[in-house]
């Protein structure tokens, strides 16, 4: 740079000005080639998904993921990923993150929630865990807020824990 300004301030010959306009002017014309194309052919950018063997094993996945949740009950770690849940079951994120949405028409988190929320209710019709707030009850099964857990609770049961419990009361 410190050279370029020196040529320019002398007025001396620099190759490099009297190639730049030539230079500048085919870059912008390749850019604009470019943009043409990428607008008239979008597929030339798309990738082509290869279908993964998860569709294939799709039946077998269902009972073995259910049979792990119910009995080793991971959802109950506050801070459970999908990446510890993939390697719990030997497996990798991205396919389990297709399973369930494959599967189960839901995202990873309203999976997890689903569980929490009746591992919740199960809890909360036991004698042991009566004397439980339900803020309390929530953290034992992973919820980390109480926000979260009215939310992911109205989204499974479609009321407030309240109301879900005052109306289970009356009709028990």
């Amino acid at each position: 740079m410190p050279l370029t300004l020196l040529f320019l301030v002398n007025g001396w010959r620099y190759p490099f000005f009297e190639d730049f306009h030539t230079t500048a002017l085919l870059l912008t014309l390749l850019i604009f080639i470019e943009t043409y194309f990428l607008w008239r052919y979008p597929e030339i950018i798309e990738d082509e998904r290869v279908a993964t063997p998860v569709a294939d094993n799709l039946q077998e996945w269902i009972p073995k993921l259910n049979l792990f949740m119910l009995e080793v009950k991971p959802y109950k770690k506050a801070d459970l990923t999908i990446s510890d849940l993939a390697e719990m079951l030997e497996t990798k994120p991205h396919i389990l993150s297709r399973i369930i949405n494959d599967a189960y028409k839901k995202n990873f988190r309203d999976f997890v929630n689903t569980y929490r929320v009746e591992e919740f209710i199960a809890l909360a019709n036991t004698k042991d865990y009566k004397h439980y707030t339900f803020l309390a009850l929530a953290q034992e099964v992973g919820f980390n807020s109480k926000s979260t857990f009215n939310l992911a609770f109205k989204k499974v049961t479609d009321q407030n824990p309240r109301d879900f419990f005052k109306s289970h009361e009356t009709q028990e």
